[in-house]
């Protein structure tokens, strides 16, 4: 929650164009405000926050974008203008805001007085000094994420900077615009990763705009296609109903009989299961709502999660305080709105949030409805060597988020199983891989040495056995179908995919708790990965190692690596959609591990988790 008060009598404010616009789109913007009857003295201010993703507002350039001016009709009134635009989380009481949700501009009176029913009206986007000629400045550009932007109005009536934490009075109410999303694009297929011989199978179309906006599914005829086989099928409300066997065993197409461009392969599926009788589900288990810096209530969220990017769990994971601070009250109403969307055998819910100290990101998960909010900003809970105890007696787990790091010197192999390899941030493989988090080898909180290793192979070189899970990290309350951080456009968000018995709660839990899980960077990408014929994720004995890897992808696959220890073992080439083989392979160490890199021609990419396989005749010996 926004930690600001809200004032009174401090006025209204308002926006022009009232009506909605598309996003990606130029706009002009008119903001006006009306004081109220404390009026707006000498010295006093008015601060708008600019949400992230328009245009950065600028006062000094009348002939650049997002060139911002501020006037009164009084003549008595003088207005000085003032943006601060660097990103800041937390509040600064001495800069008078927060950035958590954007670009802080300040109207400051010089001089005058705004009596009660003044009005100042503040043009973001004024062209009209230079903007005639085609080489002048343009209006802003608006977010292209489809959503409601407040952009927010705070109040120092007299210039003392009284009121708590900034300086500022909250209005009661702030003015948003309302961005809509632009033309269908594309269409997302989803069926269920695993099928039985003989049963229908659910098939829904999830449609987006260019920017990965949802956008309402037309209903008609769709064609699929699956190997030599074709069959027309009708949709409502975005649901097709796939007779028994209309897809073979891999990749499959469909295409709007209405709209040839709406064309798209389905994501692949196995009928029967994986080893040990278990099932392939998908979800996205780090996303962030308005209780933070994100955009939606907890129910809506998790309802995008269900219903619109049709996942089989999730989880909200709020940050404890990153400038808004998530409360007792809304932690107490995330357990109620996790505990009310947890429903067996239809869509899982955990029961998480990002815990933040100086040196770590990192998600908490519980196995239940119950558990505490332990946040990092607190001394008594401000280093992850202060929490293990509370967390390992209510059996939790921590997901280091590697966007910024883990403290490792809380490691605790029984809370520690996994870590988040992938987000829309970027990987966290290694120094130097694909789609590197771009910062990922400048970490800003590399100052401890619990904080200086923050990928993969520079942990599991440490002797540390965790497995790996991939999510969006989404800001734009869209678990599942994110491509927005708090600021800006990214990579698609990843998903994390997990072999259980079930679809429940506990199965799901167990599923990450064991590592039996893999990370994708959005695409569900089928991939089996044993040795022995022990799942991924695994700790066992054994000389000669029979490795089995069988990867149906989205897409033509480039190569699968065989990873162990660190070094690449063998990649196998590509021949189209599919690839099954073995391997034989024997000991290096006492100890060896191995994972499974996936990389498919359009660049989308799969991790397995390791397996780690004890050299078994030196353990006989000891």
């Amino acid at each position: 929650m926004l930690i600001e008060e809200k004032g009174t009598n401090l006025g209204k404010a308002w926006i022009e164009p009232a009506v909605p616009v598309v996003a990606g789109t130029r706009q002009t913007f008119v903001l006006h405000y009306k004081a109220g009857s404390k009026g707006l003295k000498r010295g006093g201010a008015i601060r708008i926050t600019i949400p992230h993703g328009f245009t950065t507002p600028q006062v000094d350039e009348f002939y650049k974008d997002g060139f911002v001016t501020a006037s009164c009709p009084d003549s008595t009134i003088s207005l000085t203008l003032e943006v601060v635009s660097r990103i800041f989380c937390a509040y600064k009481p001495e800069l008078g805001h927060s950035g958590a949700f954007g670009k802080s501009l300040f109207v400051h009176l010089q001089e005058g007085e705004l009596g009660a029913g003044k009005i100042i009206e503040i043009i973001y986007g004024d062209i009209s000094y230079y903007g005639k000629e085609p080489w002048g400045p343009k209006p802003p550009v608006v977010p292209q994420l489809s959503g409601s932007f407040e952009f927010t109005v705070a109040i120092d009536p007299d210039g003392r900077r009284s009121a708590p934490e900034t300086g500022y009075y909250l209005l009661p109410e702030s003015p948003a615009v309302t961005i809509l999303p632009a033309e269908a694009a594309a269409i997302i297929p989803v069926v269920p990763s695993n099928s039985e011989a003989g049963q229908d199978m659910p098939l829904h179309l999830i449609t987006v705009d260019p920017y990965l906006n949802p956008v309402p599914t037309t209903d008609g005829n769709y064609i699929i296609t699956s190997g030599n086989k074709s069959c027309n099928c009708l949709s409502k409300n975005g649901a097709i109903t796939l007779p028994p066997d209309a897809l073979s065993t891999g990749s499959a197409a469909i295409r709007s009989m209405a709209n040839q461009e709406l064309f798209a392969v389905i994501n692949p599926h196995k009928t029967g299961s994986y080893l040990a009788d278990c099932k392939l589900y998908w979800g996205d288990i780090h996303s962030h709502s308005s209780y933070s810096d994100g955009i939606g209530t907890p129910e809506e969220v998790l309802t995008f999660a269900r219903d619109t990017a049709c996942l089989d769990f999730a989880a909200l994971t709020d940050h404890d305080d990153i400038g808004p601070q998530l409360s007792k009250e809304e932690w107490l109403h995330t357990r109620r709105v996790t505990a009310d969307f947890n429903t067996p055998g239809h869509f899982v819910t955990l029961l998480g949030y990002e815990y933040r100290s100086s040196l770590a990101d990192m998600n908490i998960y519980y196995p239940g409805d119950e558990g505490r909010l332990l946040c990092g900003k607190e001394k008594k809970w401000d280093s992850p060597e202060k929490i293990i105890s509370y967390l390992s007696a209510n059996s939790a787990m921590i997901i280091p988020h590697m966007h910024f790091g883990a403290d490792w010197r809380g490691y605790d192999p029984d809370l520690y199983r996994v870590m988040e390899i992938y987000s829309q941030h970027g990987s966290a493989e290694y120094i130097g891989c694909a789609r590197q988090i771009p910062y990922l080898d400048n970490q800003l909180q590399k100052s401890s040495e619990g904080n200086i290793d923050t990928t993969l192979q520079e942990i599991l070189a440490r002797g540390m056995k965790l497995g790996v899970t991939a999510g969006s990290d989404s800001h734009s309350g869209r678990p599942g179908l994110s491509n927005w951080t708090r600021v800006a456009r990214t990579y698609n968000g990843g998903l994390t995919a997990v072999f259980a018995r079930e679809k429940t709660r506990e199965s799901i839990w167990q599923a990450i708790y064991q590592r039996h899980c893999y990370a994708t960077t959005g695409p569900r990408i089928y991939l089996e990965f044993s040795i022995n014929e022990h799942p991924t994720g695994s700790e066992l004995q054994g000389m000669n190692r029979k490795i089995r890897v069988n990867c149906m992808g989205t897409e033509d696959i480039s190569r699968i690596e065989v990873v162990k220890n660190n070094n690449l073992l063998q990649a196998i080439p590509g021949t189209g959609s599919c690839l099954d083989f073995s391997l034989d392979d024997g000991p290096e160490k006492v100890e060896d591990f191995y994972y499974i890199r996936v990389t498919q021609i359009d660049g989308e990419m799969a991790w397995s988790s390791p397996i780690w396989v004890t050299f078994f005749d030196h353990l006989h010996h000891l």
